[in-house]
């Protein structure tokens, strides 16, 4: 390096300029007096709280109330079990199933009975059968084992 020292001494000139000018552009900031006064923030609107008929109002039409006949609990599965003739009248039994609030059950039926909101309409030696709001179903009692 003796034999250049100009070289040396411009290359750290300009090193020296390069970083002089780096930090006046990214790091230095000049003094600007709106950065230093204090403003106060913009003041926030804060809601009035709802009335509470006005949120049971809103609740009513988000979920509205389930209709007595929808609270109901389904009908009980009905198994006949036997069919027999009892003083010339035809007598079933039955077996209704349980349920969740309601324990196994077994009931003696004649035609005319209500079991389960459905009304006996008419007993045969094989099957049952129940009516409801005109429909009707049958229930065939299966024979067992000999």
């Amino acid at each position: 390096m003796r034999e250049r020292p100009f070289l040396s001494t411009g290359v750290g000139f300009l090193l020296l300029v390069w970083v002089i000018a780096d930090f006046s552009t990214r790091i230095w900031s000049g003094r600007d007096r709106s950065l230093r006064e204090f403003k106060p923030p913009a003041p926030v609107v804060i809601p009035e709280i709802p009335k509470a008929d006005a949120v049971n109002a809103a609740i009513e039409a988000w979920f509205p109330r389930v209709s007595p006949a929808e609270q109901a609990p389904p009908p009980r599965e009905i198994v006949p079990q036997a069919v027999f003739r009892s003083a010339g009248t035809s007598v079933a039994i039955v077996l209704l199933k349980a349920s969740d609030t309601q324990p196994e059950e077994r009931r003696r039926l004649v035609v005319g009975d209500m079991v389960e909101g459905e009304r006996v309409e008419l007993i045969e030696s094989r099957r049952i059968v129940l009516a409801k709001d005109g429909q009707t179903r049958e229930l065939v009692l299966l024979r067992g084992k000999p």
